[in-house]
């Protein structure tokens, strides 16, 4: 596979031109519609998809059928957060660097995803690309949606999220959400020490969870 990294460079900074800011949905129609143009004489199949307001994009060289499962998926997100400064959605290259919002989290990433898709060489293996833009924002429509709604299962998986020691991570931290509840028999004020505190209950098993998570 030859690479052109003129053409790459130029992939990114035109992504970073789009002010994908996670709510604004017409900028990620506008830079999904870039992505299918840039992607239209490749022989790909590329399927836009939605969930509550929200874009996807799936970019496979087979038919995208999420019954069967996908030897490669490629993994990145079209948006970002709002920025302060109008000017970060203007790139620069500096020193061999592209600046720009964006550039590190995640279209410099996923600029390198739908580049290498392109350029795929023929292979039996199935590889998909999708591309979200709910990822700022916690991925429920997005990332969510594929793999709890549509099914979609890999043998491999891929994110592009950017790194800037170029370090490849085997893991991710996340969220762990608890509910618990303490049931005690109660007592008058006067004589504490003949029941139970709930809060000191709830305390305590909050201080076994902790040590569950170093």
């Amino acid at each position: 596979m030859s690479i052109s990294k003129e053409e790459l460079i130029k992939l990114i900074v035109n992504l970073i031109y789009f002010k994908t800011i996670t709510k604004d949905q017409e900028s990620v129609k506008k830079a999904f519609a870039f992505i299918k143009d840039y992607l239209k004489k490749s022989n790909l199949f590329v399927k836009e998809f939605q969930k509550n307001g929200f874009l996807s994009l799936a970019v496979s060289n087979s038919y995208i059928d999420f019954s069967k499962k996908y030897d490669i998926i490629f993994h990145g997100h079209i948006d970002v957060v709002a920025a302060s400064e109008k000017d970060q959605f203007k790139p620069k290259i500096k020193n061999g660097k592209i600046f720009g919002r964006g550039a590190l989290d995640m279209k410099g990433g996923l600029g390198v995803l739908i580049y290498l898709m392109k350029k795929l060489p023929k292979t039996d293996k199935k590889i998909i690309l999708i591309i979200t833009s709910d990822e700022e924002i916690g991925g429920e429509n997005g990332t969510n949606y594929f793999f709890k709604d549509l099914g979609l299962r890999g043998n491999f998986f891929l994110t592009a999220e950017g790194e800037k020691d170029y370090l490849l991570k085997v893991k991710q931290k996340g969220v762990v959400m608890f509910k618990l509840k303490a049931k005690t028999k109660g007592e008058h004020s006067a004589y504490q020490w003949l029941s139970e505190n709930a809060i000191i209950k709830i305390f305590n098993c909050y201080q076994k969870i902790k040590k569950l998570f170093p």
